[in-house]
């Protein structure tokens, strides 16, 4: 196939070859239009071609403003709110009236039309760029920061979130870390803030998004401790930190700006989103997809919950009957041993292999001690009884220290004991500060073959804890409570024989 300059080579040849030739006989020779001759004639090349207008260009053109508005609303919309492709079809359709356009038409169009219209917005704020200095009243203004933020809880890379709250006039900060970025932790952000302060900006406050991170992870046993780590960081630096090219250090600047913060209210702000669940037969709670246990007396009855930014509160009435750390992995759980105490009971095999055994041994609420007692309860009495013997004690744990009671468990093992009665008595005197029970001195025997009830005790379980290594005496059972020798005699019988001589009054032999 000739190109278009071969062809208009041609053409000027058999022009040349014969000038008279007509340009009507050039075109029906070659199989063009006369205008093609003419132009090959003027010009040995060939002229540009147009571009040729494609018709759904054309097709559009009566709604390209109508869809051009529709893109520039978006540039202020949220993303979830700005047009797609079919949107913008269906409108067309349906507010507009207009159908002649293609999907395909509009698709094409949007594609290329959108970038040029952010773009062309872009341009028009260039001049906006930057930024203005500001002055700062004292007491008027602070602002606000909320960002992810890693740390180590109990060994556990933990993901938490870092408010932070900065007045604007002293740069004093506080910082606090939550499990959620719900609204929850924003707002017990901000009573954390204001209480650590002592009263509130009279102005307003900026919320910002800068980025902040704690580097490196910090590390502890929870968020509460961490918290207060954060405090004393916080206290430490204001006395050394300058912000601003002020003279005076962060401390020294609050200081004048402190009195003239608003007073903090009377009554604290309900920061915890309230919520009422079930509770289900494994006496759980299900809130946000994770568990937390409850007394089992609540089994089948709705309780209030106050879900905050670090905790899970849970309430009868006005009454705390559970508080758990929040926790932020769905289908987590957090069980406690005490809600389960009275099922268990009934029910002592269900102990052993217990969730709420085996998270109260990993907290430290279940210690070697309780092993100790168990272990003597269960070689003594059995299992079911041993078990329940042990829960007995564990009852304690509701009306005395934990301290207290470990004690008395120590010194009930150390008597050769493993009667919950002891451990109480024990217990309430450990609570009390009186010191526990002291060993007794064996008394010489002349019988070497008497036994020797003392020699039992090397045969205890043995235990590490603090409490047991504390040097504290105890002696066995018998001879602290039983009588010997002739402390009580009965009264002779002649007393009652005398009773039996004595005469009514008006009577007469």
């Amino acid at each position: 196939m000739l190109t278009r300059i071969e062809l208009f080579e041609r053409i000027r040849a058999d022009r040349r070859a014969d000038p008279s030739v007509s340009g009507r006989v050039l075109a029906r020779r070659h199989g063009v239009s006369r205008r093609t001759v003419k132009s090959a004639l003027a010009s040995a090349v060939p002229p540009p071609r147009k571009p040729p207008v494609r018709s759904r260009q054309l097709v559009l053109t009566p709604v390209k403003a109508l869809v051009d508005e529709m893109l520039r609303s978006d540039l202020s919309a949220p993303r979830k709110q700005r047009h797609t492709i079919e949107r913008i079809y269906q409108r067309l359709a349906i507010e507009h009236d207009f159908t002649d356009a293609s999907y395909s038409a509009v698709r094409n169009y949007v594609a290329r039309r959108r970038p040029e219209i952010l773009a062309e917005a872009r341009a028009g704020h260039q001049h906006l760029q930057g930024m203005v200095p500001q002055v700062h009243a004292p007491g008027e203004e602070a602002e606000v920061d909320f960002c992810d933020a890693f740390a180590v809880i109990a060994g556990k890379s933990m993901r938490c979130y870092l408010f932070t709250l900065r007045l604007s006039f002293s740069g004093r900060a506080i910082h606090r870390l939550f499990a959620s970025q719900g609204q929850e932790a924003f707002m017990e952000g901000h009573v954390e803030a204001f209480r650590a302060l002592g009263g509130v900006p009279t102005r307003h406050i900026r919320y910002d998004n800068l980025k902040r991170h704690l580097v490196p992870p910090p590390e502890a046993a929870s968020l509460a401790a961490l918290n207060e780590r954060l405090a004393e960081i916080e206290t430490a630096e204001d006395a050394v930190r300058h912000v601003h090219g002020a003279p005076g250090s962060v401390a020294f600047t609050f200081a004048a700006e402190a009195p003239l913060l608003h007073p903090l209210p009377a009554d604290d702000f309900e920061i915890g989103l309230t919520l009422t669940p079930l509770v289900r037969r494994n006496a759980r709670i299900v809130v946000r997809q994770c568990y937390y246990s409850i007394p089992a007396r609540f089994i089948d009855r709705k309780v209030r919950v106050s879900l905050r930014a670090n905790e899970v509160v849970v309430f009868d009435g006005r009454q705390i009957v559970a508080r758990h750390p929040r926790l932020s992995r769905r289908f987590d759980y957090h069980d406690d041993l005490d809600h389960y105490l009275e099922i268990l009971l009934v029910k002592p095999g269900a102990l052993a292999g217990s969730t709420a055994l085996a998270q109260a041994r990993a907290d430290g609420t279940f210690t070697a001690v309780h092993d100790a007692f168990w272990a003597t309860a269960r070689a003594s009495h059995g299992e079911a009884a041993g078990t329940r013997a042990l829960i007995e004690v564990l009852l304690l744990h509701r009306q005395l220290p934990h301290q207290a009671v470990v004690a008395g468990i120590t010194a009930t093992i150390t008597a050769g004991s493993c009667s919950p009665e002891l451990v109480a008595i024990e217990a309430r005197k450990a609570a009390d500060g009186h010191p526990p029970l002291e060993r007794a001195q064996p008394e010489p025997d002349a019988s070497a073959d008497a036994p020797d009830d003392t020699d039992d005790l090397d045969l205890l379980p043995s235990f590490d804890d603090s409490t047991a290594r504390s040097g504290a005496q105890v002696i066995s059972l018998h001879s602290r409570l039983l009588l010997t020798g002739g402390e009580h005699q009965p009264p002779p019988m002649s007393v009652y024989d005398q009773l039996l001589s004595r005469r009514s009054k008006g009577t007469t032999a």
